[in-house]
């Protein structure tokens, strides 16, 4: 896949340009080092917000995926007569 980047000093990519060939979409990175030290406590709880909400997203996506794979029960037909045990 052909990638296009924006490198800044030390060579940290800072954006990035992920080409899809024959699909719709194209994907953007956004890579912004910011030093941990300068890091407000009020951004650090809404990045650990943000990363739980991702891997919610994620978790209820692969619950659908299983989900799929499970067999799915018969489908009665009208009409069918059901037998009742005597």
């Amino acid at each position: 896949m052909p990638q296009a980047e924006q490198t800044g000093r030390r060579g940290v990519k800072f954006i990035e340009v992920e080409e899809r060939p024959g699909e719709e979409y194209d994907y953007l990175h956004f890579r912004i080092p910011v030093p941990r030290e300068i890091m407000p406590p009020e951004t650090q709880e809404h990045m650990r917000a943000a990363t739980r909400e991702v891997l919610l997203a994620f978790r209820s996506l692969i619950d659908e995926a299983i989900k799929r794979t499970e067999p799915r029960p018969a489908r009665r037909t009208k009409g069918a007569a059901e037998e009742k045990p005597g």
